[in-house]
């Protein structure tokens, strides 16, 4: 197969089939590097009406497609259920080597009669086979990137400016430890690649089970995982799927593109939104016929030290009440917005012996936002003066809570004096 690397679909393949069945039979798709060599990618029981189906193939290795169809489970010498039957109809198989063509595209056309790509710095506009130069300044990418910073506007206020690159590296949690019938302890293994997939790889799930190691590659892929020893391995990895290959968008609103993250699976009690990633894979299955998909949401707490404070549902503990849908919840300090301009009050004193007081406060309804205070600035300092700063850090508790350094005169006890004047105009002094 020849490769795109544009996109996480390398290859598609798609077949009509059915089923007539007087017993418990069964039909088989299966997928793997030879006949002999495969596993079970679905399988129907009973009567099935025509329906079609589609296999998304990610990586450009040789895969050889088997499908088996299987009567009955119980074992008999006699030949019975012969009237039963599996049918297929049509298999179709995108971007093989010297297959034909299943479908036109508008290309560039050179001077020549072949179909050629348009060279760099160069773009095609809908289709129309002509290639057009770049603007200035400008250059056409390969695929569509995130850099992990954006926008987001709230109705009847100012843009929020988000900046998500500290969380952009790939990022593996598990679930709780489930059990078998026997005791044997395993997990669900999630791996998460945000944003930002230009130059940095994305998430990666593994079957390690046999010599032959299987990958997944996507936004987010789920694996079994479970303690072992075997090869000197400290976890076996089975059953890779991806449940995001593709970022569909990012807003607060909780719900995009036909994907809902409900708001009652993570309450919250601030007034600052959740920032919202949604991802949809494309690869469906018997039960998920129109794909999975999956929510992150990223919420802004300043509290959180570590940088992975990653949650599943309660009531779902899998991170998945339905089996097609996934939620997650992500904590941390790097989901607040960045502070702007209008967040902060400048105040200036006046000139004292040379020296002027400026500083910002934070506005009490900027609330949960990462912000740095600059620093104070000394004005008309005279020969012999002392140029160093004082300082004064206020907070929303208190006006006088933190006064720091105001006044250059000490008293014998080592406690800054202040004159405070009130508003019936008389003055006091607060030590």
């Amino acid at each position: 197969m020849t490769k795109n690397t544009d996109s996480s679909e390398l290859s598609r393949i798609s077949f009509v089939f059915e089923t007539s069945c007087s017993a418990d039979c069964v039909l088989y798709f299966m997928a793997g590097y030879t006949e002999r060599n495969n596993d079970v990618v679905e399988h129907w029981r009973g009567s099935r009406e025509k329906q079609s189906y589609s296999y998304i193939v990610k990586s450009n290795e040789t895969i050889s497609f088997t499908w088996a169809f299987q009567r009955t489970e119980g074992y008999t010498t006699e030949r019975r259920y012969s009237a039963d039957y599996a049918k297929l109809y049509m298999v179709h198989v995108t971007n093989v080597i010297g297959g034909v063509a299943s479908q036109c595209r508008h290309c560039a056309l050179g001077s020549g009669s072949g179909c050629v790509p348009c060279p760099p710095g160069h773009y095609m506009l809908n289709g129309s086979g002509v290639c057009k130069r770049c603007p200035a300044n400008t250059y056409a990418l390969s695929a569509c990137v995130s850099d992990c910073q954006l926008d987001l506007h709230h109705p009847g206020a100012e843009p929020s400016h988000y900046d998500f690159t500290p969380l952009a590296n790939t990022t593996s949690f598990q679930s709780g430890p489930r059990f078998t019938s026997k005791g044997l302890r395993y997990y669900h293994s999630f791996s998460i690649g945000l944003c930002g997939n230009q130059g940095r790889a994305l998430a990666l799930c593994v079957d390690n089970v046999t010599e032959s190691r299987r990958e997944v590659r996507g936004h987010v892929c789920q694996a079994t995982v479970v303690p072992s020893e075997v090869r000197g391995q400290s976890v076996v990895s089975s059953q890779p799927f991806s449940i995001g290959d593709a970022l569909t968008g990012v807003t607060t609103e909780s719900s995009l593109g036909h994907i809902t993250s409900p708001a009652h699976y993570f309450p919250s009690q601030s007034s600052l939104p959740d920032v919202i990633f949604y991802y949809r894979s494309a690869e469906v299955t018997q039960a998920c016929k129109n794909g999975r998909t999956t929510t992150i949401r990223l919420r802004c707490d300043p509290t959180v030290t570590e940088k992975d404070q990653l949650s599943l549902p309660s009531n779902c503990s899998e991170g998945t009440c339905d089996g097609c849908s996934f939620h997650f919840l992500w904590r941390s300090r790097h989901a607040c917005p960045l502070c702007s301009e209008s967040d902060y009050k400048e105040i200036t004193s006046a000139c004292i012996q040379g020296i002027q007081y400026k500083y910002s406060k934070l506005m009490m309804s900027s609330g949960e936002k990462e912000c740095e205070l600059p620093a104070a600035d000394s004005c008309a300092i005279m020969e012999g003066e002392d140029a160093e700063d004082d300082l004064i850090y206020l907070t929303k508790k208190s006006i006088f809570g933190k006064i720091k350094a105001f006044s250059r005169e000490r008293t014998s006890d080592g406690f800054d004096s202040v004159p405070l004047k009130s508003s019936s105009g008389l003055e006091m002094e607060m030590s």
